[in-house]
């Protein structure tokens, strides 16, 4: 939280006024300790209260702060006419300087604060700039989307949707896996561009924010523009643009039979988790215990070597039926139906290596899903849960549901396979784990 403050100030507040204003708190704490007013101590707890509640809450917009900049101008100002007293602490301190540096320390932050006021920055139009950008290009598609941490004003200016970046904290070092978590939420089945918008080092090569998107997205995204945010050209923003639709007619199409590959792992859904079982049992046991969990999913005919424990989803309150249900084919399918996320995972670990998923399913049009993993360490201790490009099935018919998986972190050294439903209906007939050396 104090990270944020501070990568914040520069924004908010002159540094030198934001460093002398603390100091000025300081000070008044110091001289005034023994002040039994109650307008002084009621002023201090409003002060310290209004300071510590947007560390509590993180400073997101600059604006929110802007408050801060009255009491900080009298802090500073008070800690000036200070320093008088505070420098006849220090022996051998000369006496003209002495009287004078308050009113030296004044005009010296005074000429300082009107030259950064007379500052010019060419680049402080870059909101503007990248929205023209955003706008002129995507005349060629008939719905785009923005990708932001800035996504509010790059929608107010553009007019076309943005959704934010999951993470808000700008100093995370996890940037680009909130990146990629946000695009692999997926997007209406109508777009077909999706405009990124990340700031990153001006010397780091393009694609930096996005080392960790899957290379089916990274394939299909391509740099348009750099944006230098000031003069001194450390920083900059870049625009990238990745055509959506190519990526979405690449991880759903409509099945067609192939060979399977050498060395590939075929889950099927033939043999159901007896009700007398001790895995059935176990199942149930953990939603009669578990206090978040304010619905019970239906679990009938729950395939063989799959759990529901400690999944994702079932904390939404969802109507949630599984289990494995007969096709008119002679074949049986994994059914999935609710109206908030749910999920199960495959208890089968494999190695983190390089693999490709095939999904082959069938389900009522409209309905939300998509694959993911549980990652794990070499000892078997969780690292993450991650799901894939989210998919809306788009018509009847039999599809199937490509990606590759990929790694962010070296200590992921095994996972396990996830089946997500977010909303609708879908009737998961198998999966096949391909190697993709």
């Amino acid at each position: 939280m104090l990270e944020v403050l501070l990568h914040k100030i520069p924004n908010i507040l002159f540094e030198p006024i934001a460093i002398g204003s603390l100091f000025g708190l300081a000070t008044a704490v110091f001289f005034q300790r023994r002040n039994k007013s109650a307008i002084y101590w009621v002023t201090a707890f409003a002060l310290f209260f209004m300071i510590g509640w947007r560390l509590a809450i993180q400073i997101i917009s600059s604006r929110y702060a802007s408050i801060l900049i009255f009491p900080a101008i009298i802090a500073m100002a008070y800690f000036a006419f200070k320093l008088e007293i505070i420098t006849s602490y220090i022996p051998k301190f000369p006496k003209i300087l002495q009287s004078s540096l308050p009113y030296l320390t004044i005009i010296g932050l005074s000429i300082a604060g009107l030259a950064q006021l007379l500052h010019y920055n060419p680049y402080a139009t870059r909101i503007l700039k990248i929205v023209n950008w955003i706008k002129s290009d995507a005349r060629q598609f008939r719905k785009s989307y923005i990708l932001s941490q800035d996504s509010q004003r790059l929608h107010y200016y553009s007019g076309i949707s943005a959704k934010k970046i999951t993470s808000c904290d700008p100093l995370a070092q996890k940037y680009s896996y909130y990146i990629s978590r946000t695009l692999q939420d997926g997007f209406d089945e109508n777009t077909e561009a999706v405009y990124v918008v990340v700031q990153e080092a001006a010397r780091s090569t393009p694609g930096t924010s996005l080392q960790k998107v899957p290379d089916i997205i990274r394939k299909e995204t391509v740099l348009l523009k750099d944006f230098y945010l000031s003069r001194n050209r450390k920083k900059i923003t870049r625009l990238y643009r990745c055509k959506w639709k190519n990526v979405v007619t690449q991880t759903l199409r409509p099945y067609v039979a192939q060979e399977v590959t050498k060395n590939a792992h075929k889950i099927s859904f033939f043999k159901i988790i007896t009700e007398d079982s001790v895995s059935y049992k176990s199942e149930l046991s953990f939603f009669a215990t578990r206090k978040n969990c304010l619905q019970k999913p239906i679990l009938k005919n729950l395939p063989l070597g799959w759990s529901v424990s400690w999944c994702p989803g079932f904390d939404l309150g969802s109507n949630g039926e599984l289990g494995i249900t007969a096709l008119s084919d002679g074949n049986n399918a994994f059914r999935l139906k609710s109206n908030k996320t749910i999920s199960a995972f495959y208890k089968k670990f494999y190695p983190a290596k390089k693999w490709r998923i095939r999904m082959k399913i069938t389900g009522v049009p409209g309905a939300k899903f998509s694959i993911g993993v549980h990652t794990y360490d070499s000892k078997y201790i969780w690292c993450d849960t991650r799901p894939q490009l989210s998919m809306i099935l788009p018509a009847a018919g039999i599809w199937e549901y490509t990606t590759d998986l990929h790694w962010i972190s070296e200590k992921e050294a095994f996972f396990r396979i996830i089946i997500y439903l977010f909303n609708g209906e879908i009737f998961v007939h198998s999966i096949n784990l391909e190697p993709n050396e």
